[in-house]
């Protein structure tokens, strides 16, 4: 039985313990109290939380979101190598981790998909925010629209809008949608997510599993050497892993 604020991730005592230990290991490099936990694990928190069971898969991946990059310490790369460091252009700040000890891969996302609805949880004694479910959404949709610019995406991306669809409040997702992405895309989330199932059944090639891993090394253009964060060799990464993210 879980506690109201307890993240629940529904993996097994093994994974559970995985997580833990990554989490214990990052949070000292990090302002915590500005650390957001976002993607997968967020996913399956809210889907667990409202009885819908989640895809049974191995913990192998963390996403999570600062405030900014000068809320990285240099001393992270004493823990888990750095794969990518991308400073923030048109985009966002973004910074792949590889944890050595158990192979989890990393995201490090800025605020430049600003959260506006979190959510206070705990785990192992860490007092943590995640993502909102209808905030969560709405960046799940706005990753499902790159399929309309040509990009290939993974098929769960689909499955996670599909699932989230099912317990959010959909009166505020489009609310938090329109604040957020109709700059972009001028319409609902719901035509944005039939706009994407469309081109899905119009180029089923771009969608596929791992569309962002690569198994020969690579210079990345978008990484950048900054002083205290060395990156990793890609060919290290992929020793270890055998595989490395184009991105």
């Amino acid at each position: 039985m879980f506690r109201d604020n307890e993240l629940n991730l529904g993996f097994s005592e093994q994974d559970t313990q995985k997580v833990l230990g990554v989490l214990s290991r990052l949070i000292p490099h990090v302002v915590q109290e500005n650390l957001v936990i976002v993607g997968g694990i967020t996913r399956r928190h809210h889907l667990m939380r409202h009885g819908i069971p989640y895809p049974q898969r191995p913990f192998n991946d963390l996403d999570f979101m600062i405030r900014d990059r000068s809320e990285m310490k240099p001393s992270i790369t004493s823990e888990f190598l750095l794969a990518h460091y991308h400073l923030p252009r048109d985009t966002s700040f973004f910074a792949g981790l590889v944890d050595p000890q158990t192979k989890v891969t990393i995201d490090v996302f800025d605020y430049y998909h600003a959260p506006i609805d979190l959510e206070e949880v705990e785990i192992g004694g860490f007092q943590l925010k995640i993502r909102g479910s209808e905030d969560q959404l709405t960046k799940t949709v706005y990753d499902l629209m790159k399929i309309t610019k040509g990009y290939p995406l993974n098929p769960k991306e689909f499955d996670s809008a599909d699932q989230l669809l099912e317990i959010v409040d959909l009166e505020k997702t489009e609310r938090i949608w329109r604040m957020k992405y109709t700059f972009l895309y001028p319409f609902s989330i719901m035509e944005a997510i039939q706009r994407a199932k469309d081109e899905r059944r119009r180029y089923p090639e771009r969608v596929f599993e791992f569309p962002s891993r690569t198994t020969e090394p690579f210079n990345c253009l978008e990484c950048t050497e900054v002083p205290g964060f060395t990156l990793t060799p890609k060919k290290e990464i992929i020793k270890l892993l055998g595989y490395v993210d184009k991105t």
